[in-house]
């Protein structure tokens, strides 16, 4: 179980000995009860089982969530507490719950376990003395969403019913009561079957959502951005010829939201965000290229070794002219740091080869930008893979001739400028010979 940095923890160790003073063997689990709480600094979190092997001594030692963190809610949660201990005499199972409070931070599990036959519900709780109450949870960080279930299928003996797993979620209302704080409701429910209602059965696509009492809502049109707020939203299926053929889960998923944040960043890659023009150096086959900012994924958490409090921005430097490295699309090593575009040659399917045809004969050739904040490793050159007849006919092709992104730098550079030039070009500045053009944001290579 991975515990929230910064809450409180309780040390629980135990060994386990047969009469004779051989270790025992098995495992001890601790499951949470709820397994989802709620922190000031964490928002929703759900803690899992942890099971603990007992090693070759007989003994176990877990580091677990105290049970009366202020800075946790529900306050009065416990762990279960399940045994399978073995020994000369077979395996003994128990199972009872168990509180951690904060105040005492180390544990002897043997010397608190009941006595007696647990199937009596009896148990010992430890407790601590009363300490002083925390703060309140902050609300504003909520969301509302599924915390687990919620998984649609197509139910196996009704062709126009699917099924719905259980569903643990919650439902942040921040427009009820006085609007101070949001009105938070959980909603659980068990396993179960859901037939298509009248209006379903006729059409093709359906939504499916959860309202806070827990009834299934089914309809035709997508939700809304209000209804992902005061419902859960748990998918979408497709029927047709009289059955369910579709099922997708779509849930807001509360678990992981920073990793959540993290895939978006990574699927969108780096981009230009100011700045970072690229124009032809003079009557050359060089470039300039202009200061900036770019966006790339926590490439300035640290700079210079220090910590910041900009993690994703980063400040590109000017170059006039420009140094940067060429790779192909297969190349595993980019080629020395020079500063003159290479015009006359193309990726031939990895092989860097002249370019062949009359004198106008072009390529578009792409330049990268990285985010290293420093002039000798912020570009690189990817040669073109595709010759075309003119400089007119190449520039047209930007964007729709199938261009392939080296994989070293896929979700690494962005693609700031397309140069057009023809084999024979001298002048980048003259529009005869190159032509250079601004990438958009997201532009296709």
């Amino acid at each position: 179980m991975a515990l929230p940095a910064g809450l409180s923890t309780v040390t629980v160790t135990g060994t386990w000995l047969t009469p004779d003073g051989t270790p025992r063997t098995g495992t001890v689990t601790f499951t949470p009860e709820p397994s989802v709480l709620t922190s000031a600094a964490h928002g929703v979190f759900v803690l899992g089982s942890t099971t603990a092997q007992l090693d070759g001594t007989g003994s176990v030692s877990v580091e677990l969530l105290a049970t009366d963190d202020p800075d946790v809610t529900p306050v009065d949660w416990t762990y279960r507490v399940e045994q399978a201990l073995s020994g000369s005499a077979g395996t003994e199972r128990r199972s009872f719950p168990l509180s951690l409070p904060e105040d005492a931070p180390d544990v002897d599990l043997p010397a608190v376990a009941p006595a007696a036959d647990p199937s009596e519900g009896d148990f010992l709780v430890i407790t601590g003395p009363q300490g002083p109450t925390g703060p309140s949870p902050d609300p504003s960080g909520l969301s509302t969403g599924i915390a687990s279930g919620g998984r649609l299928a197509a139910n196996a003996g009704d062709p126009a019913a699917i099924d719905i797993t259980a569903v643990d979620g919650f439902i942040a209302d921040f427009l009820a009561g006085d609007q101070s704080e949001p009105v938070v409701t959980r909603v659980q429910t068990a396993d179960q079957t859901v037939a298509l209602d009248a209006a379903s059965l006729l059409r093709s696509v359906t939504w499916w959502l959860m309202d806070s009492s827990a009834n299934i809502i089914q309809q035709g049109t997508t939700p809304t951005p209000e209804q992902r707020r005061t419902h859960l939203l748990l998918g979408v299926t497709t029927f047709f010829g009289g059955a369910v053929v579709v099922t997708q889960t779509l849930p807001v998923i509360l678990a992981q939201p920073a990793n959540q944040l993290a895939d978006l960043m990574t699927a969108l890659g780096p981009f230009s965000i100011s700045g970072n023009s690229i124009t032809a150096n003079g009557a050359n086959l060089m470039i300039n290229q202009s200061s900036g900012q770019m966006f790339a994924r926590a490439f300035s958490h640290f700079v210079s070794g220090a910590l910041t409090n900009n993690p994703h921005i980063v400040d590109t430097q000017a170059q006039a002219p420009s140094q940067f490295r060429y790779i192909t699309a297969t190349g595993t090593v980019f080629g020395p740091l020079i500063n003159t575009v290479d015009v006359a040659n193309f990726d031939n399917a990895g092989v860097i080869t002249p370019i062949g045809g009359g004198s106008n004969t072009a390529s578009v050739h792409r330049l990268w930008l990285f985010g290293t904040g420093e002039a000798s490793t912020q570009l690189a050159f990817q040669y073109g893979q595709t010759t075309h007849a003119s400089l007119t006919a190449a520039a047209a092709a930007i964007g729709q001739d199938g261009h392939v992104v080296n994989p070293l730098i896929v979700g690494n550079g962005a693609l700031i400028a397309h140069v057009v030039a023809t084999r024979s070009a001298t002048d980048l500045s003259d529009p005869a010979q190159a032509v250079i053009r601004t990438a958009g944001k997201f532009a296709t290579p």
